[in-house]
């Protein structure tokens, strides 16, 4: 990881060649940039929630929790992503949603 990671820094550097100069594809490059914000998903239904996310390509699982105050079904916290970081496509997320207690 750490090489591929190395090879692609080396590779922005050198405008998009490698190391060695033999030119990089350019949408290996993209690829490896490619991310998305994290929407603010808190308070939204589990299903609104969990649509949102996988439209911009983000993995969900989600984990029920008791929680009074909040109506079932309710997304009350998100882990692996804070609301506007900048995240990768694919990376996983998990709900956190209110079911009665």
């Amino acid at each position: 990881m750490l090489v591929a990671v190395t090879a692609l820094i080396i590779a922005l550097r050198n405008g998009g060649t490698s190391a060695d100069n033999a030119p990089r594809a350019p949408q290996t490059i993209a690829n490896a940039q490619a991310g998305v914000i994290a929407p603010d998903l808190l308070g939204m239904t589990a299903q609104e929630a969990t649509s949102t996310a996988t439209r911009l390509g983000l993995l969900v699982t989600k984990v029920s929790a008791r929680a009074a105050a909040f109506p079932a079904g309710i997304v009350i916290a998100v882990r692996g992503a804070s609301t506007g970081e900048r995240i990768h496509k694919g990376e996983q997320i998990t709900l956190v949603v209110s079911a009665v207690p």
